[in-house]
């Protein structure tokens, strides 16, 4: 009972921390204006559309993608889905006002180099989460279990999902540009990465 809960205080402090960093990442992708991945994108959208704030828009997103889940991916559902899903807006809202006068900018350099930043902080947020292994991503859930029942490609469904995200997003007036091909080019090989080294420096 004791080592259960020392693992559950250990779980919810990764997730915290994974939440915390996402927060950052999101942050930094919209500062960098020139881009984001297709979740910001649609995040943005929905904060431009309906006047909200953007953390506010992300916690919609993930209690629309939790429901998602529980109706149709229940089985890929974890505790950690729902808290990652309220927490990182919250950490968004918490951040932007303390990060924003530091990485606002108009030079274009720097954009790139916010840019990057974001992809990293991003990619150690989802291997965080990914190491806790209570629970997937809500969107990579939804699409695995829809590819297991129609037994689709699951890359290519998240693929679809992902322009789905995009193009909803940028109806709605989030911005796309070189920073969301770049992002979905570059995060997925970096957080293998990264998970990959951690396996390495864990042996």
């Amino acid at each position: 009972m004791k080592e259960n809960k020392e693992q559950l205080v250990k779980e919810a402090v990764a997730v915290l921390i994974s939440s915390a960093l996402l927060g950052i990442g999101v942050c930094l992708e919209l500062y960098a204006n020139i881009g984001a991945s297709s979740i910001t994108v649609f995040e943005d959208g929905l904060s431009r559309t309906f006047g909200i704030r953007i953390g506010t828009a992300s916690i919609v997103y993930g209690v629309l993608m939790v429901i998602l889940d529980y109706l149709f991916a229940r089985q890929y559902l974890g505790w950690t889905t729902i808290a990652n899903a309220v927490l990182c807006g919250s950490f968004i809202n918490l951040f932007d006002p303390l990060l924003r006068p530091l990485f606002v900018t108009d030079n274009l350099f720097y954009r790139y180099i916010i840019l990057i930043m974001s992809i990293v902080v991003i990619s150690i947020s989802c291997v965080i989460l990914i190491r806790v292994k209570s629970g997937m991503n809500s969107i990579d859930a939804l699409a695995m279990a829809i590819a297991e029942k129609f037994h689709f490609e699951f890359s290519i469904l998240r693929i679809i999902c992902d322009g789905l995200l995009i193009l909803t997003g940028y109806l709605l007036g989030g911005v796309v540009g070189i920073g969301t091909a770049v992002s979905m080019i570059f995060t997925g090989p970096m957080i293998d990465l990264m998970n990959r080294a951690v396996d390495m420096f864990a042996r």
